[in-house]
């Protein structure tokens, strides 16, 4: 009767689960990622409506005077202080200083899935205002009379900096301001859709 297995077969059966290994925790690190990501940007979505619902309440329901945020510094500044200060646990302001954004952003551009870059540079434009919350990720705001725009990082400078993977959009809604929407829902964008993170396909973001 055999006993035990041999060299040869303990080396093979090492060699199988390695192959196994380099195939498959990659995928579940991956999945894992972006039940994380899906988890962030919806508690995000949800602080944001919520803290915009506040903000209505304290000015008697009067929906945001976007005449307040116009396409400047100032535009930019003028919403961190009317919907993020009050309601937000912020870690640091970064403002619109270039030196200061730096620390808590990327100084690049951010990329497409694909891996092109699109957009600009954001932290060497005064016209974006950024800070970092509790959590480790990073907002910035940018003032424009039609629809201000927020944008917000999972994970500040350390991820991979891309659209619909760890950085996405939110817009007051221009048919209805007294609502924030996901940019996709407003400008169409599926660079920006929660679904090219998601696993579960997700088109909303607060779905």
């Amino acid at each position: 009767m055999k006993k035990g297995f041999t060299l040869a077969e303990v080396i093979v059966t090492i060699i199988v689960l390695g192959i196994i290994a380099v195939v498959v925790v990659p995928n579940l690190y991956q999945k894992y990622q972006r039940r994380i990501t899906v988890t962030k940007v919806k508690k995000f979505y949800s602080a944001l409506t919520e803290a915009y619902n506040q903000y209505l309440l304290a000015n008697n329901n009067v929906a945001l005077d976007i005449s307040r945020y116009p396409d400047n510094r100032q535009g930019a500044e003028n919403m961190y202080n009317d919907i993020f200060a009050p309601y937000f646990q912020i870690k640091y302001v970064a403002g619109s200083n270039t030196a200061n954004k730096e620390k808590i952003m990327k100084s690049t551009t951010i990329k497409k899935l694909s891996g092109v870059a699109h957009g600009v540079n954001y932290t060497n434009r005064d016209i974006y205002y950024a800070f970092q919350l509790k959590d480790g990720s990073v907002v910035w705001v940018r003032g424009r009379w039609y629809r201000p725009i927020i944008f917000y990082d999972v994970n500040g400078k350390g991820g991979d900096y891309q659209w619909g993977k760890d950085v996405f959009m939110f817009s007051i809604n221009p048919a209805n301001p007294r609502e924030i929407l996901p940019y996709n829902e407003i400008s169409g964008n599926s660079n920006l859709s929660l679904k090219n993170a998601s696993s579960t396909n997700c088109e909303k973001v607060g779905a």
